[in-house]
């Protein structure tokens, strides 16, 4: 057996690793830019790819991602593997995510690694009501692409699970028929909009809002606004995620918005004291 770099990986193995994180993880459920670039690693045996992890670093947040398997003791040795290799290099903190929350195999891993339950995810099914229509959302251009890339990174500092984008993330936008915006009340801009549509369904992936411009109603706001246009387009649901531990999103999200709330995710954390991990 061997664990190898994704980019060391044949033409035939990297489909492999890709067909295996379909199978595993829901990929069409999973609402955000995983993106096999970096830090990927498999676990390979007689040349054959036996399970897939990955990790990824921004802001001195430490996130492993983008796992998968066809062998739950395979996936559990390269676990370990990137795990201790993430704390020799000092993470403070390390996070994965489940998905499903029911892969008890799964959880297992985690938690024999020291993982604990940090935070679950929901999927909420909204209704798209006639809403009043306060803002206005200004689709993203060649032109204005900086403006938003830095307003977004700029609005999430300091937001759990949240990753920020760069310019190569809008390739991946139109690969995945995901559309950005800013959002203006009237002259000012005060945050920006992701939304997805994948078949029928539309996908709230994010709202953010300027930290100066937060508890001034703009959230409500924004998502009124969304509705409303969502309805003139004649679609009648839509849906969204949230942590349990965003108090800010459940204030938002009221039960005349949202008809179905379904539980998503698990995210474990391993906590650690050493010195935040470098690049």
């Amino acid at each position: 057996m061997s664990i190898v770099h994704y980019n060391q990986l044949s033409r035939n193995q990297k489909r492999h690793v890709h067909q295996l994180l379909q199978h595993n993880q829901w990929a069409h459920d999973i609402p955000f830019f995983q993106l096999l670039e970096g830090h990927q690693f498999v676990y390979l045996k007689h040349d054959l790819v036996y399970a897939t992890l990955g990790y990824r670093i921004s802001n001195e947040m430490t996130c492993l991602m983008n796992g998968a398997y066809s062998n739950i003791s395979a996936f559990h040795l390269l676990a370990k593997h990137l795990h201790e290799y993430l704390v020799r290099q000092g993470a403070q903190q390390i996070k994965v995510q489940v998905v499903p929350p029911q892969d008890g195999a799964l959880s297992s891993v985690w938690k024999t690694l020291g993982y604990t339950l940090s935070a679950e995810q929901f999927r909420l099914i909204g209704i798209s009501n006639d809403r009043v229509s306060s803002l206005r959302f200004q689709p993203i251009h060649a032109r204005n692409q900086e403006l938003y890339l830095t307003l977004r990174n700029h609005s999430i500092k300091g937001c759990d699970h949240l990753f920020p984008y760069h310019q190569e993330h809008y390739e991946q936008f139109s690969h995945s028929n995901t559309s950005p915006y800013l959002i203006y009340d009237q002259q000012l801009v005060i945050g920006t909009l992701l939304y997805q549509k994948y078949g029928r369904t539309i996908r709230l992936l994010e709202i953010t809002c300027l930290p100066e411009l937060k508890y001034q109603g703009y959230g409500r706001r924004i998502l009124d606004t969304f509705q409303a246009k969502l309805c003139k387009a004649n679609i009648k649901t839509f849906e969204t995620i949230f942590h349990s531990t965003n108090l800010d999103v459940l204030r938002l999200y009221q039960k005349s918005t949202f008809c179905d709330i379904q539980l998503f995710s698990h995210w474990h954390t391993f906590q650690v004291q050493n010195k935040s991990l470098t690049t």
